[in-house]
């Protein structure tokens, strides 16, 4: 009986997110560590976001937006060139953004990578902790609606805002999408407390690296906005009206790294947290969405429960002061007055070739002989004052 070789084919595991489930941690890790990752034989596809953006989401937001295939055939036949040139390396790319895609998009990145053995990783929380969380990071990205209206409009499958979270963490939709194409597993994201069975120990043994071997960041990475904040960056978008439009361009420039990351973010305070009268909900929804997805085709790695809003999960308000709003805004005008002093300072530092003034330089006073020959140097009597200086 001849037997027939079995054919290997390289491995991709393509990590789509979901959003606010501890990827920015992730893979800020991963990217630290690109070294030890390549001598385990894990290949990183993309050392940036940026990069990851550039050359594979914008193709396959376009093809969406207009239909046009030819900018996404091209970055994944760009994708399978890189994959081909270690075929004996695993591969990994990783872009939250990914698991709001809709079925053509997904076909079309699926299709791209036909020649692989391709397998889609979900990160996954429940939404007692990703409702205040999206909200958010929402408000950073120029929405404008209240923390209760959005709870209400994502209760009620209500709105393109609503809509867009579901694509966005409503798991068992995404799986279903994504499992269409490629096999999923989903990792059940753990609270950050615990010390065995974390995110890093979790993720690495699903992609076969030591997760000791990665550099994981030190502090919070995406660190997100307390209520207060948010609620006065939501103002400040009101107050914007028709400027700065485009969230991924002027308003990225002009809020989000300006305000939003030069003051906000450098001040840590209390989560946003669910209210007390959404916790039911939120129990009963997450509930049902771990059904879903024990009775679907994904992979469930992880602690199961940490999918569920638990009956004591911390809740909060929903609504700050008006005293509580004046002060961060104060403090907020401080810290930017002061940044902008430096931002002076270092170009003026950097045009002069030197370093960065700290105080004027004022020159030190002349000796009084040399004050007295400036003095009388131009006089009438000068040639009497030089001699007698001269004695």
């Amino acid at each position: 009986m001849t037997r027939v070789a079995r054919t290997v084919l390289p491995k991709v595991f393509l990590h789509i997110g979901t959003r606010k489930s501890g990827t920015s941690y992730l893979q800020l890790a991963l990217r630290n560590s690109i070294e030890a990752l390549d001598d385990q034989g894990l290949a990183l596809m993309f050392r940036t976001r940026e990069a990851n953006v550039r050359r594979q989401l914008t193709p396959l937001r376009e093809l969406v937006s207009t239909g046009d295939a030819t900018a996404v055939d091209e970055a994944m036949a760009w994708t399978a060139e890189r994959v081909r040139a270690k075929p004996d390396h695993r591969h990994l790319i990783t872009l939250e953004d990914l698991a709001e895609l809709p079925d053509s998009a997904i076909a079309a990145m699926i299709g791209g990578l036909s020649d692989f053995d391709v397998e889609v990783v979900l990160t996954a929380r429940h939404w007692g902790l990703t409702l205040p969380s999206e909200w958010q990071q929402c408000v950073k990205e120029r929405h404008t609606g209240t923390y209760r209206d959005f709870i209400e409009d994502v209760r009620a499958r209500s709105g393109e805002t609503a809509q867009r979270f579901l694509a966005r963490q409503h798991v068992p939709q995404i799986v279903e999408r994504w499992g269409a194409h490629a096999p999923v597993s989903v990792i059940a994201v753990p609270p950050s407390s615990r010390t065995e069975g974390t995110l890093v120990e979790l993720f690495s043994d699903l992609v076969g690296i030591d997760p000791g071997s990665l550099v994981t960041p030190k502090s919070t990475v995406n660190q997100s906005l307390t209520l207060v904040q948010a609620e006065m960056l939501r103002r400040v978008n009101i107050a914007l009206g028709d400027r700065l439009p485009e969230p991924a361009h002027s308003y990225r420039v002009g809020m989000r790294e300006w305000l939003t990351r030069r003051s906000l973010m450098k001040h840590r305070g209390s989560s946003i947290r669910l209210p007390e009268e959404y916790l039911g909900w939120a129990q009963q929804e997450s509930l049902a969405q771990l059904d879903a997805l024990r009775a679907g085709p994904a992979r469930l790695l992880g602690v199961a429960e940490d999918l569920v809003a638990s009956a004591d999960l911390a809740t909060g308000p929903d609504t700050v002061s008006d005293t509580e709003l004046a002060e961060i805004a104060t403090l907020t005008l401080a810290d930017l007055a002061a940044d902008r002093w430096r931002e002076v300072e270092e170009q003026r530092a950097k045009q002069r070739g030197g370093t960065r003034r700290t105080k004027p330089q004022v020159p030190p006073p002349p000796a009084p002989a040399t004050r007295l020959r400036t003095r009388i140097g131009r006089t009438r009597a000068g040639r009497v004052a030089r001699r007698w200086l001269r004695r």
